[in-house]
């Protein structure tokens, strides 16, 4: 199986069983067909997104006054290094 045809609630549900003790990252790498590093990666963006981790689409919609603003400090001098 490839990890393009994993879904969302496969991976919430596989990070939740690693998490809870309940399977290793190496048997459910296994069981899934696919790389540990992929499992690994799963959790880190569940710890940093939480639940909706793997539901959310990949690229983020930012509104247009953040757009805006964030132009307007690059323009003046206070963008990031």
């Amino acid at each position: 199986m490839s990890i393009s045809r994993i879904g969302p609630a496969e991976k919430l549900l596989t990070v939740h069983l690693i998490l809870d003790g309940k399977e290793t990252q190496s048997h459910a790498a296994d069981r899934l067909g696919i790389n540990r590093a992929s499992i690994q990666q799963w959790i880190c963006i569940y710890k940093s997104d939480g639940e909706d981790a793997f539901h959310a689409s990949k690229n983020k919609h930012y509104p247009k006054e953040l757009k805006e603003q964030a132009v307007l400090d690059y323009l003046g001098g206070r963008g990031s290094l």
